[in-house]
Protein backbone atom coordinates (compact mmCIF):
# COMPACT_ATOMS: atom_id res chain seq x y z
CA UNK A 1 0.00 0.00 0.00
CA UNK A 2 1.08 3.60 -0.50
CA UNK A 3 -0.15 7.06 0.32
CA UNK A 4 -0.38 9.98 -2.12
CA UNK A 5 -1.47 13.39 -0.89
CA UNK A 6 -3.09 15.96 -3.18
CA UNK A 7 -3.12 19.53 -1.84
CA UNK A 8 -6.39 21.43 -2.48
CA UNK A 9 -6.18 24.14 -5.13
CA UNK A 10 -8.36 27.23 -4.97
CA UNK A 11 -11.22 27.30 -7.52
CA UNK A 12 -10.09 30.83 -8.38
CA UNK A 13 -7.07 29.32 -10.13
CA UNK A 14 -9.26 27.91 -12.90
CA UNK A 15 -11.87 29.05 -15.37
CA UNK A 16 -15.34 27.58 -15.70
CA UNK A 17 -15.71 23.82 -15.35
CA UNK A 18 -13.77 21.17 -13.46
CA UNK A 19 -10.32 20.63 -14.95
CA UNK A 20 -8.77 17.31 -15.94
CA UNK A 21 -5.02 17.14 -15.64
CA UNK A 22 -2.03 14.81 -15.92
CA UNK A 23 0.82 14.92 -13.42
CA UNK A 24 4.06 13.14 -12.59
CA UNK A 25 5.68 12.36 -9.25
CA UNK A 26 7.57 15.40 -8.00
CA UNK A 27 10.28 13.70 -5.95
CA UNK A 28 11.60 11.08 -8.38
CA UNK A 29 13.63 8.16 -7.10
CA UNK A 30 16.06 6.02 -9.11
CA UNK A 31 14.49 3.20 -11.12
CA UNK A 32 16.78 0.20 -11.32
CA UNK A 33 16.99 -3.49 -12.09
CA UNK A 34 19.02 -6.14 -10.23
CA UNK A 35 20.02 -9.21 -12.25
CA UNK A 36 21.66 -12.43 -11.12
CA UNK A 37 22.34 -15.83 -12.64
CA UNK A 38 24.22 -19.10 -12.18
CA UNK A 39 25.30 -20.99 -15.28
CA UNK A 40 26.85 -24.45 -15.60
CA UNK A 41 28.01 -25.89 -18.93
CA UNK A 42 29.08 -29.46 -19.47
CA UNK A 43 29.79 -31.76 -22.40
CA UNK A 44 28.22 -35.23 -22.33
CA UNK A 45 29.30 -37.62 -25.07
CA UNK A 46 29.71 -34.87 -27.64
CA UNK A 47 26.61 -32.93 -26.61
CA UNK A 48 27.19 -29.54 -25.00
CA UNK A 49 24.56 -28.90 -22.30
CA UNK A 50 23.86 -25.80 -20.28
CA UNK A 51 21.92 -25.42 -17.02
CA UNK A 52 21.20 -21.90 -15.82
CA UNK A 53 19.17 -20.10 -13.18
CA UNK A 54 18.32 -16.53 -14.17
CA UNK A 55 16.65 -14.01 -11.88
CA UNK A 56 15.96 -10.29 -11.69
CA UNK A 57 14.19 -7.73 -9.56
CA UNK A 58 12.99 -4.29 -10.61
CA UNK A 59 12.44 -1.42 -8.18
CA UNK A 60 10.61 1.93 -8.35
CA UNK A 61 8.91 1.40 -11.71
CA UNK A 62 6.31 3.83 -12.98
CA UNK A 63 2.58 3.28 -13.29
CA UNK A 64 -0.33 5.51 -14.22
CA UNK A 65 -3.75 6.04 -12.70
CA UNK A 66 -6.34 8.52 -11.55
CA UNK A 67 -5.37 9.61 -8.03
CA UNK A 68 -8.42 11.81 -7.53
CA UNK A 69 -10.76 9.11 -6.23
CA UNK A 70 -13.30 9.47 -3.47
CA UNK A 71 -12.02 8.96 0.08
CA UNK A 72 -13.26 5.49 1.09
CA UNK A 73 -14.78 4.30 4.31
CA UNK A 74 -12.59 1.66 5.94
CA UNK A 75 -14.66 -1.24 7.26
CA UNK A 76 -13.70 -3.25 10.38
CA UNK A 77 -12.37 -6.06 8.15
CA UNK A 78 -9.99 -3.61 6.47
CA UNK A 79 -11.83 -3.36 3.15
CA UNK A 80 -12.49 -0.05 1.43
CA UNK A 81 -16.13 0.82 0.78
CA UNK A 82 -17.52 3.67 -1.34
CA UNK A 83 -21.11 4.77 -1.01
CA UNK A 84 -20.65 7.13 -3.95
CA UNK A 85 -21.23 10.24 -1.83
CA UNK A 86 -17.81 10.60 -0.22
CA UNK A 87 -15.76 13.71 -1.06
CA UNK A 88 -13.03 13.56 -3.68
CA UNK A 89 -9.43 13.89 -2.58
CA UNK A 90 -9.22 17.20 -4.45
CA UNK A 91 -12.72 18.48 -5.23
CA UNK A 92 -11.38 21.23 -7.52
CA UNK A 93 -10.34 18.64 -10.14
CA UNK A 94 -12.06 15.84 -11.96
CA UNK A 95 -9.51 13.24 -13.15
CA UNK A 96 -5.91 13.64 -11.98
CA UNK A 97 -4.14 11.07 -14.15
CA UNK A 98 -0.72 10.68 -12.61
CA UNK A 99 2.50 8.81 -13.34
CA UNK A 100 3.67 7.53 -9.97
CA UNK A 101 6.50 5.30 -8.76
CA UNK A 102 6.64 2.42 -6.30
CA UNK A 103 5.93 -0.53 -8.59
CA UNK A 104 8.18 -3.58 -8.64
CA UNK A 105 8.87 -6.79 -10.55
CA UNK A 106 10.68 -10.07 -10.10
CA UNK A 107 11.60 -12.91 -12.45
CA UNK A 108 12.90 -16.42 -11.80
CA UNK A 109 13.69 -18.83 -14.58
CA UNK A 110 15.38 -22.15 -15.36
CA UNK A 111 17.14 -22.30 -18.72
CA UNK A 112 18.20 -25.59 -20.28
CA UNK A 113 19.95 -25.99 -23.62
CA UNK A 114 21.71 -28.67 -25.62
CA UNK A 115 23.52 -28.63 -28.94
CA UNK A 116 25.50 -31.17 -30.90
CA UNK A 117 27.20 -31.44 -34.26
CA UNK A 118 27.56 -34.88 -35.86
CA UNK A 119 30.16 -35.94 -38.42
CA UNK A 120 27.63 -36.73 -41.13
CA UNK A 121 26.32 -33.22 -41.72
CA UNK A 122 23.73 -33.27 -38.94
CA UNK A 123 23.52 -30.71 -36.15
CA UNK A 124 20.83 -29.70 -33.70
CA UNK A 125 20.20 -27.22 -30.93
CA UNK A 126 17.37 -27.13 -28.41
CA UNK A 127 16.53 -24.81 -25.53
CA UNK A 128 13.79 -24.77 -22.89
CA UNK A 129 12.91 -22.06 -20.40
CA UNK A 130 10.62 -22.48 -17.41
CA UNK A 131 10.13 -19.04 -15.94
CA UNK A 132 7.76 -16.85 -13.96
CA UNK A 133 7.60 -13.08 -14.17
CA UNK A 134 5.53 -11.17 -11.59
CA UNK A 135 4.91 -7.46 -11.16
CA UNK A 136 2.25 -4.94 -10.31
CA UNK A 137 2.94 -2.94 -13.46
CA UNK A 138 4.41 -4.13 -16.78
CA UNK A 139 4.50 -0.68 -18.36
CA UNK A 140 3.79 2.90 -17.44
CA UNK A 141 0.77 3.30 -19.70
CA UNK A 142 -0.75 -0.18 -19.72
CA UNK A 143 -2.10 -1.15 -23.13
CA UNK A 144 0.16 1.29 -24.93
CA UNK A 145 2.97 -1.19 -24.23
CA UNK A 146 0.99 -4.46 -24.23
CA UNK A 147 -2.47 -5.03 -25.71
CA UNK A 148 -3.27 -7.43 -22.88
CA UNK A 149 -2.24 -4.87 -20.27
CA UNK A 150 -4.44 -3.10 -17.76
CA UNK A 151 -4.42 0.54 -18.86
CA UNK A 152 -4.63 2.14 -15.41
CA UNK A 153 -4.00 1.18 -11.80
CA UNK A 154 -6.78 -0.83 -10.14
CA UNK A 155 -6.42 0.97 -6.79
CA UNK A 156 -3.71 3.68 -6.70
CA UNK A 157 -3.65 3.54 -2.91
CA UNK A 158 -3.29 -0.24 -2.65
CA UNK A 159 -0.98 -1.32 -5.44
CA UNK A 160 -0.64 -4.84 -4.04
CA UNK A 161 -4.06 -5.56 -5.61
CA UNK A 162 -2.35 -5.41 -9.03
CA UNK A 163 0.46 -7.83 -8.20
CA UNK A 164 0.32 -10.84 -10.52
CA UNK A 165 1.72 -12.31 -13.72
CA UNK A 166 3.49 -9.83 -15.95
CA UNK A 167 1.77 -8.95 -19.22
CA UNK A 168 4.66 -10.66 -21.05
CA UNK A 169 4.91 -13.72 -18.78
CA UNK A 170 5.43 -16.94 -20.77
CA UNK A 171 5.67 -19.86 -18.37
CA UNK A 172 7.08 -22.46 -20.80
CA UNK A 173 9.12 -21.74 -23.91
CA UNK A 174 10.74 -24.40 -26.11
CA UNK A 175 12.75 -23.82 -29.28
CA UNK A 176 14.63 -26.39 -31.36
CA UNK A 177 16.38 -26.26 -34.70
CA UNK A 178 17.98 -28.98 -36.79
CA UNK A 179 20.13 -28.81 -39.91
CA UNK A 180 21.02 -31.78 -42.10
CA UNK A 181 23.14 -31.87 -45.23
CA UNK A 182 21.62 -34.49 -47.51
CA UNK A 183 24.15 -37.20 -48.45
CA UNK A 184 23.06 -37.54 -52.08
CA UNK A 185 25.31 -37.02 -55.07
CA UNK A 186 28.62 -36.57 -53.30
CA UNK A 187 30.32 -39.09 -55.60
CA UNK A 188 28.89 -37.63 -58.80
CA UNK A 189 30.91 -35.35 -61.05
CA UNK A 190 30.00 -32.65 -63.52
CA UNK A 191 26.55 -31.19 -63.95
CA UNK A 192 24.79 -34.09 -62.22
CA UNK A 193 26.97 -33.77 -59.12
CA UNK A 194 26.49 -29.99 -59.01
CA UNK A 195 22.71 -30.35 -59.26
CA UNK A 196 22.16 -33.22 -56.82
CA UNK A 197 24.79 -32.72 -54.12
CA UNK A 198 25.04 -30.01 -51.46
CA UNK A 199 21.36 -29.76 -50.53
CA UNK A 200 20.59 -28.88 -46.91
CA UNK A 201 17.31 -29.22 -45.04
CA UNK A 202 16.57 -27.11 -41.95
CA UNK A 203 13.72 -26.94 -39.48
CA UNK A 204 12.78 -24.72 -36.56
CA UNK A 205 10.17 -25.69 -33.94
CA UNK A 206 8.71 -23.17 -31.51
CA UNK A 207 6.33 -24.02 -28.64
CA UNK A 208 5.30 -21.51 -25.98
CA UNK A 209 2.67 -21.12 -23.28
CA UNK A 210 0.11 -18.37 -23.60
CA UNK A 211 0.47 -14.92 -22.08
CA UNK A 212 -2.08 -13.81 -19.46
CA UNK A 213 -4.82 -11.20 -19.60
CA UNK A 214 -7.42 -9.58 -17.35
CA UNK A 215 -11.18 -9.47 -17.99
CA UNK A 216 -12.32 -5.94 -17.19
CA UNK A 217 -15.61 -4.27 -16.32
CA UNK A 218 -16.79 -0.98 -17.79
CA UNK A 219 -18.07 1.87 -15.69
CA UNK A 220 -17.54 2.61 -12.01
CA UNK A 221 -18.84 -0.41 -10.06
CA UNK A 222 -16.80 0.40 -6.95
CA UNK A 223 -18.26 3.94 -6.94
CA UNK A 224 -14.90 5.55 -6.19
CA UNK A 225 -15.76 8.30 -8.67
CA UNK A 226 -13.24 7.27 -11.35
CA UNK A 227 -13.92 5.51 -14.64
CA UNK A 228 -10.28 6.01 -15.67
CA UNK A 229 -8.86 3.33 -13.39
CA UNK A 230 -9.40 -0.34 -14.20
CA UNK A 231 -12.38 -2.23 -12.75
CA UNK A 232 -12.58 -6.01 -12.43
CA UNK A 233 -15.38 -8.51 -11.64
CA UNK A 234 -15.60 -10.80 -8.64
CA UNK A 235 -13.90 -14.19 -8.90
CA UNK A 236 -16.07 -17.17 -7.91
CA UNK A 237 -14.41 -20.06 -9.81
CA UNK A 238 -11.53 -21.12 -12.03
CA UNK A 239 -11.52 -19.06 -15.24
CA UNK A 240 -8.96 -21.36 -16.91
CA UNK A 241 -11.46 -24.19 -17.38
CA UNK A 242 -14.25 -24.39 -19.89
CA UNK A 243 -14.57 -24.66 -23.67
CA UNK A 244 -11.14 -23.30 -24.60
CA UNK A 245 -12.43 -22.56 -28.11
CA UNK A 246 -12.27 -19.46 -30.28
CA UNK A 247 -15.93 -18.75 -29.47
CA UNK A 248 -15.41 -18.92 -25.71
CA UNK A 249 -11.87 -19.17 -24.46
CA UNK A 250 -12.30 -18.90 -20.70
CA UNK A 251 -14.96 -19.91 -18.19
CA UNK A 252 -17.44 -17.03 -17.97
CA UNK A 253 -19.11 -18.66 -14.95
CA UNK A 254 -15.93 -18.07 -12.94
CA UNK A 255 -16.83 -14.38 -12.71
CA UNK A 256 -19.70 -12.57 -11.06
CA UNK A 257 -20.77 -8.91 -11.06
CA UNK A 258 -18.69 -6.85 -8.63
CA UNK A 259 -20.45 -5.81 -5.44
CA UNK A 260 -21.33 -2.12 -5.73
CA UNK A 261 -19.08 -0.02 -3.58
CA UNK A 262 -16.29 -2.60 -3.37
CA UNK A 263 -13.30 -3.45 -5.55
CA UNK A 264 -13.80 -6.60 -7.60
CA UNK A 265 -12.01 -9.64 -6.16
CA UNK A 266 -10.58 -10.97 -9.46
CA UNK A 267 -6.83 -10.55 -9.67
CA UNK A 268 -4.79 -9.09 -12.48
CA UNK A 269 -3.71 -11.41 -15.32
CA UNK A 270 -5.31 -14.55 -13.88
CA UNK A 271 -6.52 -15.93 -17.24
CA UNK A 272 -4.03 -17.69 -19.52
CA UNK A 273 -4.25 -17.09 -23.25
CA UNK A 274 -3.79 -19.64 -26.06
CA UNK A 275 -0.42 -21.29 -26.53
CA UNK A 276 1.78 -20.86 -29.61
CA UNK A 277 3.14 -23.68 -31.79
CA UNK A 278 4.76 -23.53 -35.18
CA UNK A 279 7.11 -25.56 -37.40
CA UNK A 280 9.17 -23.96 -40.17
CA UNK A 281 10.99 -25.95 -42.84
CA UNK A 282 13.50 -24.92 -45.48
CA UNK A 283 15.55 -26.53 -48.24
CA UNK A 284 18.55 -24.69 -49.63
CA UNK A 285 21.56 -25.19 -51.86
CA UNK A 286 24.52 -22.98 -52.75
CA UNK A 287 26.09 -22.86 -56.22
CA UNK A 288 29.66 -21.61 -56.58
CA UNK A 289 29.85 -19.16 -59.48
CA UNK A 290 33.33 -17.75 -58.90
CA UNK A 291 35.87 -17.78 -56.11
CA UNK A 292 34.06 -14.91 -54.34
CA UNK A 293 30.57 -15.25 -55.76
CA UNK A 294 27.90 -17.79 -54.71
CA UNK A 295 24.24 -18.21 -55.61
CA UNK A 296 21.95 -19.73 -53.00
CA UNK A 297 18.53 -21.20 -53.76
CA UNK A 298 16.04 -21.43 -50.90
CA UNK A 299 12.62 -23.08 -50.67
CA UNK A 300 10.96 -22.15 -47.36
CA UNK A 301 7.73 -23.07 -45.63
CA UNK A 302 6.61 -21.12 -42.57
CA UNK A 303 4.09 -22.75 -40.22
CA UNK A 304 4.13 -25.76 -42.52
CA UNK A 305 1.49 -27.57 -40.44
CA UNK A 306 -0.81 -24.56 -40.89
CA UNK A 307 -1.71 -24.43 -37.19
CA UNK A 308 -4.04 -21.62 -36.18
CA UNK A 309 -2.33 -19.82 -33.29
CA UNK A 310 -5.12 -17.89 -31.61
CA UNK A 311 -4.69 -14.35 -30.35
CA UNK A 312 -6.10 -13.22 -27.00
CA UNK A 313 -9.84 -12.62 -26.68
CA UNK A 314 -10.63 -9.03 -27.56
CA UNK A 315 -13.85 -7.08 -27.89
CA UNK A 316 -12.75 -3.48 -27.57
CA UNK A 317 -10.95 -0.99 -29.77
CA UNK A 318 -7.81 -1.02 -27.63
CA UNK A 319 -7.44 -4.80 -27.80
CA UNK A 320 -8.55 -5.54 -24.24
CA UNK A 321 -11.13 -8.07 -23.06
CA UNK A 322 -14.20 -6.37 -21.59
CA UNK A 323 -16.17 -8.94 -19.61
CA UNK A 324 -19.38 -7.03 -19.00
CA UNK A 325 -21.52 -3.98 -19.64
CA UNK A 326 -21.53 -0.94 -17.43
CA UNK A 327 -23.57 -0.67 -14.25
CA UNK A 328 -26.06 -1.35 -12.85
CA UNK A 329 -26.47 -4.96 -14.07
CA UNK A 330 -22.95 -5.78 -15.34
CA UNK A 331 -24.37 -8.47 -17.61
CA UNK A 332 -21.62 -10.38 -19.46
CA UNK A 333 -21.20 -9.25 -23.05
CA UNK A 334 -22.15 -11.76 -25.76
CA UNK A 335 -18.60 -11.36 -27.09
CA UNK A 336 -16.87 -12.02 -23.75
CA UNK A 337 -14.19 -14.67 -24.17
CA UNK A 338 -14.38 -14.63 -27.98
CA UNK A 339 -11.20 -14.72 -30.09
CA UNK A 340 -11.30 -12.73 -33.32
CA UNK A 341 -7.79 -13.04 -34.74
CA UNK A 342 -4.62 -15.12 -34.87
CA UNK A 343 -0.97 -14.33 -34.21
CA UNK A 344 1.80 -15.23 -36.60
CA UNK A 345 0.94 -16.38 -40.09
CA UNK A 346 -0.99 -19.14 -41.77
CA UNK A 347 1.11 -21.48 -43.88
CA UNK A 348 3.40 -19.52 -46.20
CA UNK A 349 5.59 -20.91 -48.98
CA UNK A 350 8.30 -18.96 -50.73
CA UNK A 351 11.14 -19.45 -53.17
CA UNK A 352 14.19 -17.22 -53.10
CA UNK A 353 17.54 -16.69 -54.76
CA UNK A 354 20.31 -15.06 -52.75
CA UNK A 355 23.53 -13.76 -54.25
CA UNK A 356 26.40 -13.99 -51.78
CA UNK A 357 29.61 -12.05 -52.47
Amino acid sequence: ASQVTSLPVSPAAFGAGTPLTETITFDLRPTYMMQYNVNVQREFYGTVMSFAYVGSRGVNFFGQGDLNTRIPQILPDGRSFFSGTEPFRNPNFSTIRSAVQGFSSNYNGLNLSANRRFNKGLQFQASYTFGKSLDNRSGNAGRQEYNNGQARIFDPFNRALDYGRSDFDVRNNFTANVSYELPFGKDLKGVAGAAISGWQVNSIVKIASGIPFTPLVDGDPDRDGSTDNAARPNLIGDPNTGPRTADQWYNLAAFAPPTLGFRGTAGRNIVSGPNFRTVDLSLNKSFTLTEKLNLQFRAEAFNILNRANFDLPSNSDDGSQVFSFSSPTFTPLPTAGRINSIVGNARELQLALKLIF
